[in-house]
């Protein structure tokens, strides 16, 4: 619960600016701009990839040092159907 709370301003900050990037599409745009842009997009990912891997390091210390690796296994493939999906998007 604690962990949505802290991550959701995160998401709500990446929905804004990648609606604000696509809104850039109609008429010319600098290419300066564009990167700019981009480059705030990527900032705000790699922040939400750090809070969400600081997040399952923390819990992974509720495990047993024999359910590590079923635990890393499990976050692994749930980070990747997580890189599909938003890729599908």
């Amino acid at each position: 619960e604690a962990h949505y709370k802290n991550i959701q301003p995160y998401f709500d900050s990446l929905k804004v600016s990648k609606a604000g990037f696509f809104r850039m599409l109609p008429g010319e745009i600098d290419e300066a701009i564009l990167q700019a842009s981009s480059t705030r997009i990527a900032n705000q990912e790699n922040a939400i990839n750090i809070e969400i891997f600081k997040f399952y390091k923390s819990a992974r210390t509720l495990c047993t040092p024999q359910q590590y690796a079923l635990f890393d296994s499990l976050i692994v493939k749930q980070m990747s159907n997580r890189t599909r999906r938003s890729g599908r998007k």
